[in-house]
């Protein structure tokens, strides 16, 4: 989960110059085989996956984030500021294609997924409004509450009516609350030295991940799946 607005790190491009077996079979491949994109059919067949879920879930359809490419983003992400999901761009059509197909993308899905429904509990917990003051006080946030963001806080507020004292949702969503204003940035994370390591250990034990771990497992497939389907579409890309 992107707490903060993510930004992008501009990369050079990659250079294959020897002219050895790898670099003979990349200059056989387009640019659209090493760079997603948006019209392909990888990334349609992941938008399938993503509604299927999101129906398979029962989830309100005007909740439902938008998904969307992200240049120059290390994973799948949901962005609180924009609320979107968010999908890394630079991901070749190949590694898309097999993330679909082992079940792969449909587990990293179900994790931001979760991550959406738990920002819905606080929403309902403490209210669209109190949520704003919540993301303009805490400086850790760096949320910029854009007059959408707060209309689409009141419209999750309205749509699953707010969380009581005496809801059975309650003590979940006070936990997800005290997890949120602890979860820490790891966007300039690097993991070279101590302090880094540190404060990674604590966003993988932060309830908000575990939580989104735990649920993410349930869809993650096994090893033998993965490799199967990643030698099968090998094999119909060189042979192609």
């Amino acid at each position: 989960m992107q707490i903060n607005r993510i930004e992008q790190i501009h990369n050079s491009n990659f250079n294959f110059c020897s002219k050895n077996k790898c670099s003979l079979l990349f200059e056989n491949f387009t640019s659209r085989d090493i760079y997603s994109d948006t019209n392909g059919k990888e990334f349609a067949n992941l938008r399938n996956i993503y509604n299927n879920l999101w129906k398979n879930l029962e989830l309100p359809e005007n909740l439902k984030p938008r998904l969307q490419y992200k240049a120059m983003l290390s994973n799948m992400a949901f962005s609180i500021s924009d609320y979107m999901i968010y999908v890394e761009k630079r991901l070749s059509p190949f590694k898309m294609n097999c993330r679909n197909k082992t079940g792969k993308n449909e587990s990293i899905l179900r994790h931001e997924i979760e991550h959406v429904r738990q920002i819905w509990d606080i929403v309902r917990l403490i209210g669209a409004d109190n949520m704003a003051e919540e993301f303009k006080n805490n400086t850790n946030f760096n949320i910029e509450v854009t007059p959408a963001l707060l209309k689409k806080m009141r419209e999750i507020e309205n749509t699953l009516g707010r969380i009581t004292n005496n809801s059975a949702e309650y003590a979940k969503a006070q936990q997800y609350l005290k997890a949120l204003r602890n979860y820490p940035d790891i966007s300039q994370y690097y993991g070279m030295s101590i302090k880094e390591i540190i404060k990674h250990l604590k966003y993988k034990n932060n309830l908000l991940e575990k939580q989104a771990r735990n649920e993410a497992s349930k869809y993650k497939p096994t090893l033998i799946k993965t490799l199967r389907v990643i030698i099968n579409e090998f094999c119909k890309l060189i042979l192609h």
